[in-house]
């Protein structure tokens, strides 16, 4: 069985396929998603730092706080991230669609329907990915 560390080293350098090494990014809360929003949290906290650097007529605090908020809101400009609100509800569907899916993995007749629903919306690749996640589900079609 590979090390912990080896497998980190296998992500780290890029070894793993690129659906793989996005899943295990993601089940350790590295995906773009999770990202975003800490980035916003970091961007939230300097303000407050600012503020209350400010109240204190703390000069130096409340640049220094307000570079750290400047960098986060830069950082989230790069990304292409037009809003806070965008990483809030890209936060939100994320959240969702985990818990559609450990729904549907402790109920397979649940992601069966979920995955018919989908078929119907000509998402068939949800669908797909759906019912290749739980090995319980049958082929569903339409």
């Amino acid at each position: 069985m590979p090390s912990r560390d080896g497998i980190r080293r296998h992500v780290a350098n890029g070894h793993l396929p690129e659906q793989i090494a996005e899943r295990v990014a993601q089940m350790h809360g590295l995906d773009s998603t999770a990202l975003a929003s800490r980035v916003v949290d970091i961007a939230q906290r300097a303000r407050e730092a600012a503020l209350e650097a400010l109240e204190a007529g703390d000069r130096r605090g409340v640049i220094q706080a307000g570079d750290a908020e400047l960098r986060a809101l830069a950082a989230l400009g790069g990304a292409g991230i037009d809003s806070e609100h965008d990483v809030f509800v890209n936060h939100g569907t994320a959240t969702m669609t985990r818990a559609v899916y450990a729904v549907a993995k402790a109920h397979p007749e649940v992601a069966q329907l979920i995955a018919v629903h989908l078929q119907q919306r000509d998402r068939d690749d949800l669908a797909d990915d759906l019912l290749n996640s739980i090995p319980e589900t049958k082929a569903v079609t339409t």
